[in-house]
C-alpha cells in the first residue's frame, strides 16, 4: 500500500510540475481552453493608416511590433493594397505585414504579460514559421497563401514577448490578433493524492478479505 500511495502520489506531482505550451489550429478549440478569450485584448489593425514606406518599430496602446535582426520593415496595409495577392486575415480592411529576409523576425512586444494568444497568419509561400516566447518555448505555426490561418496558443508560464520568423524570404501578415491571461487552474495535487491513497487503501482491503 505504502508504495502504492508514493509511487501515486509522485506521478501526480511530476505532471503538475511540467511547465507546457499549447498550441492550438482550430479556434473551437482553443475557446475552450481560453475561456472564449473573456476580456482579452482585440487588435484587427483597423483604422491605422497605411504605412506603404514601412516602419522598424510600429507602436500600438498594448505594446510594439518590430523588425529586429534585419534591414526589413514593418507595413501596415489596406486589405486592396497588400502584397501579392496573399490577404492576412478574412473579413479584415488591414492587417500588419513584415517582410522576412531570412535573418529578421518580426518581434511582438506586450506592456503586461499574457499567457494566451492568437492570430491569423498568412504568407506568400506558405511557410511554416516558428513562433519563440521569450519564456524559451518555441513553437510551429502554419501558413498558407490567400487562406487565413489560425493559431493560438496558452502557457503556463507568463510572457511579454515573442518573436515569428521562417527559413527563406516571406513576406508573413497577422491579423485580428487576441491576447490576455488565462484563469490559472485550481491546483489539484492533493485532491489528487487523497484520490490514490483512496484506491491503495481498496486495494489493501481486497487484499486482505483474499486472503
Amino acid at each position: 500500500m505504502n508504495r502504492l500511495i508514493l509511487a501515486s502520489v509522485l506521478s501526480v506531482f511530476a505532471v503538475s510540475a511540467q511547465a507546457a505550451t499549447i498550441a492550438y489550429s482550430d479556434i473551437s478549440d482553443y475557446s475552450i481552453a481560453t475561456n472564449n478569450q473573456i476580456g482579452f485584448t482585440t487588435e484587427n489593425f483597423e483604422g491605422l493608416p497605411d504605412s506603404d514606406d514601412g516602419a522598424p518599430t510600429i507602436s500600438f496602446d498594448w505594446g510594439t511590433v518590430s523588425e529586429i535582426d534585419g534591414t526589413n520593415l514593418v507595413y501596415v496595409h489596406a486589405y486592396s493594397n497588400m502584397p501579392g495577392t496573399q490577404p492576412a486575415a478574412l473579413g479584415s480592411d488591414s492587417a500588419l505585414w513584415y517582410y522576412d529576409n531570412g535573418a529578421s523576425l518580426l518581434e511582438l512586444v506586450f506592456n503586461t504579460e499574457v499567457t494566451a494568444l492568437s492570430f491569423y497568419l498568412s504568407s506568400d509561400d506558405s511557410s511554416d514559421i516558428t513562433v519563440t516566447l521569450n519564456t524559451g518555448d518555441v513553437q510551429t505555426a502554419a501558413s498558407a497563401s490567400s487562406d487565413p490561418t489560425f493559431f493560438g496558443l496558452v502557457s503556463d508560464t507568463p510572457f511579454s514577448s515573442l518573436t515569428l520568423g521562417a527559413a527563406g524570404s516571406p513576406a508573413i501578415g497577422i491579423d485580428l490578433m487576441k491576447f490576455g491571461t488565462v484563469p490559472a487552474p485550481v491546483p489539484l495535487p492533493a485532491s489528487g493524492v487523497l484520490l490514490m491513497a483512496g484506491l491503495g487503501a481498496l486495494a489493501l482491503r481486497r487484499r486482505r478479505k483474499a486472503a
